[in-house]
């Protein structure tokens, strides 16, 4: 029933075409008589009917020159379009960057903790006040994308409460020797026993140098202790 209906269709939009142009002609009419569709070929796009490649006219056919049409059947019709393997119905959502920006530290006199970082070289920011019980200063170690804020009305926790925040340098004598250029009480290089399942601290640098495995301590005038992290080669993605 439905090849009825196509026949029909395609032989209407064939009978229009040819009395635009006058020229409706025996041959057309045989085939339709011989049951086989008509040459739509160019004509399909004059008359509205979206033209199917397969029955495109080669470049070297000539006038009266049958071109293979394509057989929809009722089956393919009724059938619906199947989704490619693989395909999926949404793309998932990158996720957002969080990116670590302040670290706050509880101190008892702004002042003095402010000379204190700048006396380590750390960059001042903003030092923002607002009465007498909010002010907010923000610092900055050198290469580094995180910030500290010490100040007033800015935390409840007890000033000298931050506990070994973490500070990664890629020499650690280095860095440990400028500090105590700068009269910082730094300790001696440690590393942790954790091959003997331990977090003991163990005198001297780990074995080989390794990253990530020595460390030394300093702590500001309120106790806020930092702990120094020894990284000559990041592990990939870090």
């Amino acid at each position: 029933m439905v090849k009825v209906f196509v026949d029909a269709l395609m032989s209407e939009a064939d009978a229009r075409f040819g009395a635009e142009q006058g020229e409706v002609g025996d041959d057309r009419v045989n085939h339709h008589a011989r049951g086989r569709s008509p040459r739509l070929g160019n004509r399909s796009a004059r008359s509205g009917i979206p033209q199917c490649p397969s029955a495109r006219a080669s470049p070297a056919a000539g006038v009266g020159h049958e071109t293979p049409t394509a057989t929809v059947t009722e089956d393919e019709m009724s059938t619906p379009p199947t989704q490619q393997d693989g395909a999926t119905d949404a793309v998932a959502e990158p996720i957002p960057e969080f990116k670590l920006e302040v670290v706050v530290l509880p101190v008892t006199d702004v002042d003095r903790a402010l000379s204190f970082y700048q006396g380590l070289g750390w960059r001042l920011d903003a030092d923002y006040e607002a009465g007498a019980r909010f002010r907010i200063v923000q610092m900055t170690p050198p290469g580094s994308p995180c910030s500290i804020h010490i100040g007033r009305g800015i935390t409840p926790a007890a000033p000298g409460s931050a506990r070994n925040t973490y500070l990664v340098v890629s020499d650690l004598d280095r860095a440990r020797a400028d500090l105590i250029g700068r009269g910082v009480d730094v300790s001696e290089i440690f590393h942790h026993a954790y091959d003997t399942g331990s977090q003991e601290r163990v005198p001297g640098a780990a074995s080989e140098r390794r990253s990530y495995a020595s460390f030394a301590t300093f702590s500001d005038p309120d106790g806020n202790s930092w702990l120094l992290q020894e990284v000559r080669v990041r592990q990939p993605g870090r």
